[in-house]
């Protein structure tokens, strides 16, 4: 039988999601050797999984690199930008930056992560400008 959505368990969550109280977080995994953080986190089934610690991803990071996608004009979307964002605990997160109409993405601005769960199966992260509060 299928869940629903109400239904579904953390369990069901990616492995590079985590449900802290309520608060959807990314997940890196960290080298217990060498401190390095990578994300996404090192699958459990990975040869290398026993090198590696889980770790949660801070809420904010800065904007290292960035492009702007144009789709073909034929398909009707606006252009959208596509953004690498280093996170204080090392790892760098490749994803989606959403910006107001009008704003540009800069270098180094601070980002937040949004982690959105739909109705379906799907688990989804994206980035935007931060907020001026300080919420970590």
């Amino acid at each position: 039988m299928v869940k629903t959505f109400d239904e579904k368990s953390v369990h069901d969550l990616p492995p590079w999601i985590a449900d802290r109280a309520g608060r959807l977080v990314l997940v890196g995994s960290q080298d217990l050797q060498s401190g390095k953080c990578v994300f996404p986190r090192i699958p459990e089934n990975s040869p290398s999984a026993p090198r590696f610690a889980a770790i949660d991803l801070s809420h904010r990071g800065l904007l290292y690199s960035f492009t702007v996608i144009h789709p073909n004009p034929k398909t009707g979307e606006k252009p959208f930008v596509l953004a690498y964002v280093d996170f204080p605990e090392g790892a760098r997160a490749f994803g989606r930056l959403d910006l107001e109409p009008g704003a540009r993405a800069e270098i180094d601005m601070a980002v937040e992560v949004h982690v959105e769960k739909s109705a379906g199966t799907s688990t989804r992260y994206r980035f935007i400008p931060a907020s001026e509060q300080h919420d970590d």
